[in-house]
């Protein structure tokens, strides 16, 4: 176990977005990379919201998550609600 890991809990229900995605690794890659602190993300079609609390869980100051997917938008909830 890599103790610099940081841990999400995640049920994406019916939502796009389990970490496993070759797409969602690379967005964590970059968030890792390049977030400093403070800063607001926006996480675009945020299927189960793991973007958007990776990158709050990483420093980022606020994060705000869309979705056009009503599933989608209350996986997100949830799933913040469970990472608080």
């Amino acid at each position: 176990a890599d103790p610099a890991a940081i841990n999400i809990a995640l049920d994406p229900g019916l939502a796009f977005g389990t970490g496993s995605h070759p797409t969602t690794r690379l967005c964590l890659r970059w968030l890792d990379a390049n977030l400093t602190g403070g800063e607001t993300v926006l996480d675009y079609g945020c299927g189960s919201g793991i973007l958007a609390i990776a990158a709050l869980k990483l420093g980022a100051g606020s994060a705000i998550g869309v979705d056009i997917d009503a599933q989608a938008v209350q996986a997100s909830r949830d799933n913040a609600g469970a990472n608080r």
